[in-house]
């Protein structure tokens, strides 16, 4: 419904048609796109996880800060299944390993997550980061971008609607159009597409 499409025009791979977005009351068009897209961190719904060490995974380089690695590993849950591996996080992925170690779907999104974390940016944009984990997992995430966004603003995309709750401010999205921006109990009160997404889903559980 366009969430994906507004990120990807917040982050200027997509240019808008008319009007322009500003950052911090600067056109982004103003930036080189390496320097703009230097200021965030991200996770996109298709990313992807290299035939690499975990390690390289995580940090993109094949060089590491050891200890800021193993405290986003930690902080991420990916320490519990990596420190079992024979190898730990220099265990290569991917069938042309020795290991042929082949995370699940959940590992591969913790990895794209923390590789985002490891990043030093000063905003950080999540498409659907949960989208493969299992309950479990899930709330330790959203639990550690609550943390994150202390000190790093965040924008996350999700359809779990219950995980708005984290959020300072919602924009809800329908059919390609900002429907409402509120907090959860301001959009409960003023948007019935809203009530009907909480109420629906709070059903479930």
């Amino acid at each position: 419904s366009g969430k994906s499409t507004l990120v990807k025009l917040l982050l200027g791979l997509y240019r808008p048609a008319k009007g322009k977005i500003l950052f911090n009351g600067q056109d982004i068009s103003k930036f080189t796109q390496a320097d703009y897209l230097a200021l965030f961190k991200v996770v996109f719904q298709d990313y992807a996880i290299f035939d690499f060490s975990i390690a390289q995974n995580i940090s993109a380089s094949v060089d590491q800060d050891q200890g800021r690695l193993r405290d986003i590993m930690m902080n991420n849950g990916i320490a519990e299944w990596v420190d079992r591996l024979p190898n730990h996080e220099k265990t290569a992925i991917g069938t042309y390993s020795q290991e042929d170690f082949q995370p699940s779907g959940g590992q591969r999104q913790q990895i794209a997550v923390a590789r985002a974390q490891y990043k030093h940016g000063i905003y950080q944009i999540l498409d659907e980061p949960s989208a493969a984990m299992d309950p479990i997992k899930e709330l330790r995430l959203f639990s550690k971008i609550k943390q994150v966004s202390r000190d790093t603003p965040s924008l996350f995309i999700t359809h779990r609607i219950g995980a708005v709750t984290l959020a300072n401010k919602i924009i809800l999205m329908r059919d390609g159009q900002i429907d409402g921006i509120g907090t959860k109990s301001s959009l409960l009160r003023q948007s019935a597409y809203f009530r009907e997404l909480w109420h629906s889903q709070a059903d479930m559980y």
